[in-house]
């Protein structure tokens, strides 16, 4: 940026000068007097690599090295001396000596008119004309360039140029600077218009002033004095200088580190000693260091680098002292003007940066000496919209019929090959090459090219069509009984006459009914092969005007005939004489895709050389027979592909083809077509226009495809043929893009001229208009390529709006990628409120992929990953630590998953059946059902707090979302375990008491007791349930079970004497002299009942309180609720009772 103008460098490969500003004296070019907005530069038609502006002209550096200058040259700034007929020419004196400026425009008299403006640019020849130049900078008085050679410069001299200026006060053309030595390395330099700026690479400032030259010295960082600083041998003393620049007599220089500093040179006359032209009164050599030492500037620090964000990128200084640059963050700040603006050595007092809001990303910076800012701002690289599909050669191809083999099938209309199951052709070669596989001379042969390749599969292809079709047909006419048969022995004898299974698959005179979709027949050597009249229309023109109108045969080619055939005329016959049936099917491939297997050459030929000769196949004559046909048709591409030596695809033709069509038989009114005219069979109704169209083409939309099936159909067709569909929701606008794609596939070619006299809105508007009829047409391609289109239109204040309207049309690519550029200018749209549009789930969808690329940048995943993976294989060591527990009150939070075992969580097992729990129902003794689900509940709930507290840290809202979710359906699992638990303890209860109870019966009946006994064993049970006292009971009855009160099977304090008596009834040995617990006492109850404790001479004496008072013993010891007892594991129960029972189900011994 200058003063008056400003000029912009673009990524164009030509012409990529673009200017703006006051166009006086030549500043513009070829310009008005004002330009408010940026053109392009005229008559510069080659590539900028860099530009340097001064107030009234400009340097162009080319990427050849070329320097071009234009503007005023008053000061001799230019490089040259301006002549007429060297570009365009002016001057700011009329004939008269007035003030007027003449553009190229002949003088009246050549001697009153001084020549003083380039109006075009020119390029500066002399010392520079076989030098490559790297980098320019110029001022109001002087310009200068440097290449890997030296510095050059050339202008009105004031000490800046480099060599003296009482010798040469004024310098035309560029000369070289020999102060500095050959080969020095210059970086970059900067120009005022009282010296100039060498950025060596070293990173050393050399300045050229006063007719001196000297180095800047910057300061280092500072310290405090009581801080002693350690500075390593290999760390060079020295601040190093990556950039400079320079507005009015202010240079600027910033540092590696991102440091800023600033230095002033004055105009000589300051220094007091240049007063006069006196320079030259100066000669003493103390004078000459007095004066170096005067000029010599002392280097401020503006910005000083305390985090590496903040590190200055670029930076630009206006002649007021204004500031502006940008830091690595990508923000922006500006230092206001000074107050004094005439200090000296850039003295006044230091004004504070401030940030300028609402911009980001910012990567270069400018200012003019005017005061004007600009800053250059960095959109986020986001990636390109992969547009894939099937292209219109594709689907063109595939509408071949004879490229598919039709089969057997009930339906009458399936058999027409409305809808038949087909099988492709295209994976033929394993089953027809295996010997060629084989060979190992064929697996070294060019076909491993990918163009090779491709035509070798393609020629296989026809090859195995043309071989079905013929051997289609032999077997249809042997069947039927017709004679005449043509066709290869061998294959008739392959399948015999008998054969009367598979229905007759060509077409003939006997069959001239097309199959679905075509309307003409191609007959070449006696074969009937179905084919489209739009197609064949659309790819030879001298074909159209017939098959349009039969009756039209005057520009027919010769060896072509053109009939119509059917009840109503309507199926038209082409028939080419002097062409085989396999070139044919040549001739119908290129056609219909646009390319063409070259058999004839070697590199393709010999490959299926075998296959070829298999199938009677003359790779001569098919050559041959298709020049002559593409020679009479007017295919000149496909005779020029066919009269080459070397594989050479045909030149793309077919898109072509298909948008003259599109322009001469769709996009018009159909109301001005005459009836023998039109070559459609279906009228397409929109909102504001009626078009004819076709349905082949249609057909590549998945929804017009399924709409023409005749099942739909089958009645709407009128008596011309055609059908009508309303589509008057559509605008044509809209229409003719989703049309234009289905015939040409042109991709983003179609919107070309869609943006003229639209703004961004607009357009983008009309982008999601296409967007939504492509979705509603199942048209995947072309909504991608609408998404390629709003791609390149996403900024801050239209993100959001494009994002919601990609998540709505399901464009995925699109979604990402706005969800990209959301993620890279986060702040930005932060501080603009821009994402407030958003509704709540794209801003959910948004935080989930934000975090998940913060994640990915901070490989937080990949930590959290290898932590609990680290955690899980040192489960021991991990639980053993000194953590404080989630719930210290829970008793149960002591039971840890032992290594190896399943996790906490997981169904308990399966219930075994019934009789297995005989033995060890007794582990529940003396716990209710209720008390041992509240212990399972609470040791369930531990386990699973202990969990979700080592995992809190790395678990995000949704996952919490999810095991929650998880949680759910694990309790109510947990709850019908516990529920069928419940029931199975009610029945095991029932069925024990019932076996007791026949148990002692049967006991009664054995011994002879009287029914007074049974009536005291009733009585004794009555009282166990009223809860009556142990020792009563027992003085009261001295034999049969214990009331509940009485607690027999509590260990410990009161029932040591149980102990043995429970180990004898599972089993186990008991002491022989009865020797009482560890506590050393008894029960009272053993006291009056006189000393019966067990022995093994228990059942003899009858005092042992496992046998009855009838001599009987029961399998097991008797609980209040009759199941029977586990055997305890020590003379105290354990109080952790979730250890004991862990799961709802009863564990096995």
């Amino acid at each position: 940026m200058s003063r008056l103008h400003t000029v912009i460098l673009t990524d164009e490969k030509v012409s990529n000068v673009w200017v703006c500003g006051l166009g006086s004296n030549g500043r513009l070019g070829r310009s008005p007097q004002t330009q408010t907005s940026f053109e392009p530069l005229k008559d510069f038609h080659e590539t900028a690599h860099s530009v340097a502006v001064a107030q009234d002209h400009t340097l162009i550096i080319t990427s050849t090295g070329a320097v071009y200058s234009f503007g005023l040259n008053r000061f001799a700034q230019l490089g040259y001396t301006i002549e007429q007929g060297l570009g365009t020419v002016g001057s700011t004196t009329g004939k008269l000596g007035g003030a007027g400026v003449t553009f190229g425009q002949p003088a009246a008299s050549a001697q009153n008119v001084e020549l003083d403006i380039q109006i075009s640019p020119r390029r500066i020849a002399g010392s520079l004309k076989k030098e490559e130049v790297l980098g320019a900078a110029c001022s109001k008085l002087h310009s200068a360039v440097f290449t890997s050679e030296g510095l050059y410069t050339w202008g009105t001299n004031t000490g800046q140029l480099g060599y003296d200026r009482s010798g040469t006060a004024v310098q035309v053309q560029p000369r070289k600077v020999t102060a500095l030595a050959a080969g020095a390395g210059i970086q970059q330099i900067a120009a005022s218009d009282f010296g100039t700026a060498c950025l060596m690479e070293g990173g050393d400032v050399f300045v050229w002033h006063n007719d001196t030259h000297f180095r800047i010295n910057f300061p280092l960082a500072r310290f405090s004095s009581s801080i002693s600083v350690f500075r390593p041998r290999q760390v060079q003393p020295k601040t190093l200088i990556s950039k400079l620049s320079s507005s009015g007599n202010t240079f600027s220089a910033l540092s590696d580190m991102g440091d800023l500093f600033t230095f002033n040179l004055e105009h000589p006359s300051e220094y007091g000693h240049a007063g006069t032209s006196g320079r030259a009164a100066v000669s003493s050599a103390s004078a000459t260091k007095s004066s170096a030492a005067q000029s010599a500037p002392k280097p401020q620090l503006l910005w000083s680098v305390r985090k590496k964000f903040t590190a200055v990128r670029d930076v630009a200084i206006g002649a007021d002292g204004s500031v502006i640059l940008c830091t690595e963050s990508g923000h922006c700040f500006v230092r206001p003007r000074r107050s004094d603006a005439g200090g000296k050595g850039g003295g006044g007092k230091n004004f504070k940066f401030q940030q300028i809001p609402y911009l980001q990303r910012v990567v270069k910076v400018a200012t003019s000496e005017s005061g004007a800012l600009a800053a250059i701002k960095a959109d986020p690289s986001l990636p390109d919209v992969r547009v894939k599909g099937r292209s219109v050669e594709e689907a063109l191809r595939d509408l071949l019929p004879h490229l598919k083999v039709q089969t057997l099938s009930e339906d009458g209309q399936k058999q027409m090959g409305i809808a038949s199951k087909v099988v492709e052709i295209s994976d033929v070669r394993s089953e027809m090459g295996s010997d060629s596989e084989s060979d190992d001379e064929r697996a070294d042969a060019p076909a491993a090219r990918s163009d090779t390749g491709k035509y070798v599969r393609m020629a296989l292809l026809i090859v195995e069509a043309a071989k079905r079709w013929v051997a289609g047909r032999m077997q249809s006419e042997l069947s039927s009984g017709e004679a005449g048969v043509t066709g290869d022995a061998s294959a008739a004898q392959a399948q015999p006459s008998s054969n009367t299974g598979r229905r007759q698959a060509f077409y003939g005179p006997h069959n001239l009914k097309p199959p679905f979709g075509c309307d003409a027949f191609l007959i070449a050597d006696g074969h009937y092969l179905p084919v489209h009249k739009i197609v064949l229309g659309a790819r030879i023109p001298l074909l159209q005007n017939a098959l349009q109108d039969s009756a039209d045969k005057q520009n027919l080619p010769s060896g072509v005939k053109i009939s119509t055939a059917g009840t109503d005329k309507r199926v038209s016959i082409l028939t080419l004489s002097n062409c085989s049936f396999v070139s044919a099917l040549f001739l119908l491939h290129y056609i219909y895709s646009d390319d063409l297997p070259p058999i004839w050459v070697a590199s393709v030929g010999l490959i299926i050389d075998k296959e070829l000769k298999a199938a009677k196949i003359d790779r001569v004559r098919i050559q041959d027979e298709l020049r002559v046909v593409a020679d009479h048709l007017g295919l000149s591409a496909l005779a020029t592909s066919v009269k080459a030596s070397m594989p050479r695809p045909p030149e793309p033709t077919l898109r072509a083809n298909m948008a003259i069509l599109f322009s001469s038989h769709v996009d018009v009114d159909i109301e001005n077509m005459s009836d023998s005219k039109r070559f459609n069979d279906v009228v397409l109704r929109f909102q504001d226009r009626t078009v004819p169209g076709h349905s082949v083409i249609l057909r590549r939309s998945p929804f017009f495809a399924a709409l023409f099936q005749p099942h739909w159909t089958a009645a709407r067709w009128d008596n011309d043929n055609v059908i009508t569909l309303n589509m008057t929701h559509l605008r044509w606008e809209v229409a003719r893009i989703v049309l234009m794609h289905l015939y040409t596939d042109n991709g983003e070619t179609l919107f070309t001229g869609c943006d003229v006299d639209r703004s961004l809105e607009q357009y983008m508007d009309f982008l999601v208009e296409v967007m939504a009829a492509a979705n509603e047409l199942l048209l995947d391609k072309l909504k991608l390529v609408a998404s390629s289109l709003l791609r390149k239109r996403v900024l801050a204040h239209t993100v959001g709006a494009v994002m919601t309207e990609a998540d709505f049309y399901k464009a995925g690519q699109l979604k990402d990628i706005t969800m990209d550029y959301c993620t890279k200018s986060m702040e930005a749209l932060l501080e603009g409120g821009r994402l407030n549009e958003l509704d709540q789930g794209m801003i959910r969808a948004l935080t989930v992929y934000v975090r998940q690329k913060q994640d990915d940048k901070l490989h937080r995943t990949f930590a959290e990953d290898r932590l609990a993976a680290l955690v899980e294989k040192h489960r021991e060591f991990f639980d053993d630590l000194d953590v404080p527990p989630p719930s210290l009150h829970l008793v149960v939070n002591k039971v840890r998953p032992k290594k190896g075992s399943r996790p906490a969580g997981i169904k308990s097992p399966p219930l075994l059946a019934q009789g297995s729990y005989r033995r060890q129902s007794s582990a529940r003794l003396g716990l209710t059902f209720a008390q041992i689900q509240e212990q399972q509940r609470l040791a369930i709930e531990a386990e699973q707090e202990t969990i979700r507290q080592a995992a809190a840290a790395r678990r995000s809202f949704l996952d919490i979302q999810e095991e929650e979710r998880l949680a759910d359906e694990r309790r109510r699992e947990e709850q019908k375990q516990a529920e069928e638990f419940e029931r199975w303890f009610a029945e095991e209860s029932k069925r024990l008491q019932k076996e007791q109870k026949a148990n002692k019966g049967a006991a009664g009946g054995v011994k002879g007791k009287s029914q007074k006994k049974a009536g005291k064993l009733a009585a004794q049970q009555q009282q166990s349930k009223a809860g009556q006292d142990a020792a009563a009971s027992g003085s009261a009855n001295g034999s049969g079970p214990k009331p509940k009160g009485s607690k027999p099977h509590e260990g410990g304090k009161k029932g040591g004497a149980n102990k043995p008596a429970n180990k004898q009834a599972n089993g186990a040995p008991a002491n022989a002299d009865g020797t009482p617990n560890k506590n050393g006492k008894k029960q009272r109850a053993d006291a009056a009942e006189g000393g019966n404790k067990p022995s093994p001479q228990g059942k003899e004496n009858g005092g042992s309180k496992a046998s009855g008072a009838d001599g009987t013993k029961p399998n097991t010891p008797s609980t209040p609720h009759g199941l029977p007892t586990k055997p305890a594991a020590s003379s105290a129960f354990n109080p952790n009772l979730s250890a004991a029972a862990p799961t709802f189900t009863p564990r096995q011994p």
